[in-house]
């Protein structure tokens, strides 16, 4: 690895989460999730509440094309179609 690269995925950096507040299914109550979380029990039931679909890093880190390659992040988003390997 290159000196002054990243050692871990850019997107994951703890100073840039962010926090939404999600309704318990059980009870009603706020319980607050953080970015990094997909789920986390309530602390008034105890049931466990969860965001309703867990998004891709892919979708939503500005470091994804970098990561995954430009070509493919234009193949996976639709900007580009899949080349076809001709038949031999």
């Amino acid at each position: 690895m290159s000196p002054g690269m990243p050692t871990g995925c850019p997107g994951q950096d703890s100073r840039l989460l962010t926090a939404s507040i999600h309704k318990c299914p059980a009870c009603g109550y706020g319980v607050e999730l953080f970015s990094d979380e997909q789920r986390r029990r309530c602390p008034e039931c105890g049931e466990v509440v969860a965001r309703e679909q867990a998004p891709s890093c892919i979708q939503w880190c500005e470091h994804a094309r970098t990561c995954i390659g430009e070509d493919r992040w234009k193949l996976l988003f639709g900007l580009e179609e899949e080349k076809s390997v001709p038949d031999e």
